[in-house]
């Protein structure tokens, strides 16, 4: 096999660097949009929980991808030290699986959830409100 260059991940973890900062201004915004107010410090504890198990699971996955790909005829697993003996690219097809998935089930989740109202003076503009008949017409359409 040929020598690849460690750049090459650079576009990618770059990319995804840029997607969770701006993931996490949306999801605090939310938090405090839809948490009672008595219960907004709860919501910076849920966003810092999520990023606490987020990377405990990450490091459980490393675990579960070695112990799974380890052979014992002495030839390296998919995370082996030298990545050009490894099968990294069957590590990220696996890892872009769980994304899949994990889209999958956000966008079910995003088309059962209802907001609530917002409360206060300070929200007042950026909430729209629908008529009845737009309504109607909205659910109406397949998306």
């Amino acid at each position: 096999t040929a020598m690849m260059s460690c750049f090459w991940l650079v576009p990618q973890q770059l990319i995804a660097g840029l997607s969770e900062a701006f993931a996490a201004i949306g999801l605090i915004e939310f938090y405090y949009r839809q948490f009672p107010e008595n219960m907004r410090s709860v919501a910076g504890a849920f966003f810092f929980l999520g990023l606490g198990l987020a990377s405990l699971a990450s490091g459980l996955m490393v675990i579960a991808v070695h112990r799974a790909t380890s052979r014992g005829d002495g030839r390296p697993d998919w995370l082996a030290q030298d990545l050009d003996e490894g099968r990294v690219d069957l590590f990220y097809l696996v890892t872009a699986a769980i994304a899949a998935v994990n889209l999958i089930y956000f966008v079910a989740c995003s088309r059962w959830y209802r907001f609530k109202k917002s409360d206060g003076a300070v929200n007042a503009g950026n909430d729209v409100e629908l008529d009845e008949s737009s309504k109607k017409a909205a659910t109406a359409v397949p998306v």
